[in-house]
């Protein structure tokens, strides 16, 4: 199975959290609960079409969002306020 539809077969019945990171720009951002991700899938894959090197994260159980913060931070990313990478 192609990685483009790997993210639907992870839907589950609980929102989950949504981290995008900007490889490019070193930024990342977290969106919070997202009831549904195709729309944020479809918007990233158009950006990394268009050149971006842009890619996506879903919080579970495994990793927390402190986690992964601080993982970005020490890697020298810089948060950013939602919406401010993609916009849906």
């Amino acid at each position: 199975m192609s990685t483009r539809h790997h993210w639907r077969r992870r839907r589950s019945a609980a929102p989950l959290s949504l981290a995008i990171v900007d490889h490019d720009t070193k930024r990342f951002t977290i969106e919070g609960a997202v009831d549904c991700e195709e729309p944020w899938i479809v918007e990233i894959f158009r950006a990394n079409k268009a050149g971006r090197n842009i890619a996506f994260s879903f919080f579970g159980d495994e990793v927390s969002e402190g986690d992964f913060v601080e993982n970005h931070e020490v890697s020298g990313y810089e948060k950013w306020p939602p919406k401010s990478i993609i916009l849906i």
